[in-house]
């Protein structure tokens, strides 16, 4: 079975013929299918930035909306200090502890816009350095595969002149030899046959009783 796979080292010019076959099939299969692969590769990457884009234009859009709530939280906890202040110079009042709660929330509203300012800046960042990385990858794989294709059309090409060469040269200086003797073998084998016929005693002829 394995002799099946075994290269035809035997004979030169059938290994360069089926060499050059081998080559014709590589060049026509592995180099079309990497591009495509590519290709799709690369569509995906320019969806991606799409994404991104629509992404950017979202943050950038959000984040002076955030700006101007902490901008208006800022005042009211600014107004609000104030009046704690006149209320603590003044005589002890209830207002004090309720002022002073108002001021807790607005800190913590000022603290969560901070954090979603900046998670909002800091995944755009990474989305941004992301897509970066992909539109380099993405080129550099392109242009191999493009490479690539155009080594597998000179391979193709190379394949077919060394099989036409190949298979010239086999048939010219074994194959038509083998044919030549093959048919002389048959022409001797026919010339014997015809001879041994010519050779062969004739029959006795049937004896008649009278």
């Amino acid at each position: 079975m394995m002799s099946l796979f075994r290269p035809p080292t035997d004979n030169l010019y059938k290994f360069v013929a089926l060499s050059g076959i081998v080559l014709i099939v590589a060049g026509l299969t592995i180099p079309p299918v990497f591009f495509h692969q590519t290709g799709m590769e690369y569509l995906a990457q320019l969806h991606d930035s799409k994404e991104f884009e629509v992404q950017e234009k979202f943050v950038n859009e959000r984040l002076p909306i955030l700006d101007g709530r902490k901008e208006q939280v800022l005042n009211q906890k600014d107004n609000l200090q104030q009046r704690l202040d006149r209320l603590k110079s003044a005589s002890p009042s209830t207002e004090v502890d309720k002022v002073e709660g108002q001021i807790k929330e607005a800190n913590h509203e000022i603290e969560k816009i901070e954090d979603s300012s900046h998670e909002l800046t800091l995944n755009l960042e990474l989305k941004r350095a992301q897509i970066k990385y992909e539109e380099t990858v993405s080129a550099n794989r392109l242009s191999l595969s493009r490479l690539f294709l155009m080594l597998g059309f000179g391979a193709v090409i190379f394949g077919i002149c060394i099989s036409i060469l190949g298979f010239t040269l086999w048939y010219k200086k074994l194959q038509r030899y083998q044919d030549r003797k093959v048919t002389e073998e048959a022409k001797i084998k026919s010339a014997d046959d015809s001879t041994d016929e010519q050779n062969k005693p004739p029959e006795p002829a049937p004896h008649n009783p009278s």
